[in-house]
């Protein structure tokens, strides 16, 4: 899980616990169906909250970032980073608009 949604020591104490309950209610014999139990839980609780870091750590990382912050030199804007995504939000850009350099920059330069 990536540190984005910053849910990585929250799932970790969530599995210790269901762990530990998990064995607790255990016999020796019996601990890899327990383990089995375990896994099931832990997926389930964990795997929307990794995916929702995976996908957090995609935007982040994605061409759009990059091309807002090429755009913004390039057309020396000056003004509120905040109304250029309120305005880029309200045109409907997105990373796949086509041309989104030229589009960005049109943008900025009506602001």
């Amino acid at each position: 899980m990536t540190f984005f949604k910053g849910q990585g020591a929250n799932q970790a104490l969530a599995d210790a616990l269901t762990l530990a309950k998990c064995l607790d209610l255990s016999t020796l014999d019996r601990i890899p169906i327990s383990l089995r139990k375990f896994e099931r839980e832990m997926v389930q609780r964990a795997a929307p909250r990794a995916l929702a870091s995976r996908q957090a750590a995609h935007q982040i990382h994605s061409g759009s970032i990059d091309a807002l912050r090429e755009a913004m030199i390039f057309a020396d804007f000056q003004g509120n980073p905040k109304d250029l995504v309120c305005a880029l939000k309200h045109h409907g850009v997105s990373i796949s608009t086509p041309n989104l350099l030229s589009t960005i920059r049109d943008i900025i330069n009506q602001l």
